[in-house]
């Protein structure tokens, strides 16, 4: 059904079965580096709801990423935040850590995003809610394997933010 409802299935699951303080959200094919895990539990445990990895703040970037792919990147972020008054500058960054209240929030919520656009559709329900931070790290394309990510996803995430921003 997507990677937007297997997260929200892979939360509901990590709530009823261990009840985590922190729940993190993360990929495993190592584009997302475990070294950055710590800084991101640590801003949960002063007090923020929602932690984001983020490739677009002081002290993030990105490495092999050719000039197409960082221009989507860019204008789906700017395209984020302007549609659904976001202030996240990484609004599609799917490194994130959560509070328990905030993943409950989620794993709970009928969201209208099934896809990768997920990303934005939690930050959209937790922005009046939750104080979300960001926290910056580099991210670093895969080694092996191919995203997923198509231009059907890039077209039904701009349909989706004009959706939720109705």
């Amino acid at each position: 059904m997507g990677i937007g409802s297997a997260y929200q299935d892979g939360f509901k699951a990590a709530i009823d079965s261990i009840g985590p303080d922190v729940l993190v959200e993360m990929d495993a094919d190592l584009q997302h580096p475990a070294s950055a895990l710590p800084g991101l539990v640590e801003v949960i445990s002063e007090g923020a709801d929602v932690a984001i990895a983020s490739r677009y703040i002081q002290g993030g970037g990105i490495t092999g990423w050719g000039r197409d792919r960082r221009i989507v990147s860019r204008v789906a972020n700017a395209y984020a935040r302007f549609m659904l008054g976001l202030k996240i500058r990484d609004a599609t960054s799917g490194y994130r850590a959560f509070s328990k209240a905030a993943a409950e929030t989620v794993a709970r919520a009928e969201l209208p995003a099934k896809g990768f656009e997920f990303q934005v559709a939690t930050l959209h329900l937790l922005k009046d809610r939750c104080r979300i931070v960001e926290v910056p790290f580099t991210f670093s394309e895969r080694t092996a394997g191919k995203s997923k990510l198509g231009l059907a996803d890039v077209v039904r995430f701009f349909v989706a933010v004009v959706r939720m921003a109705l």
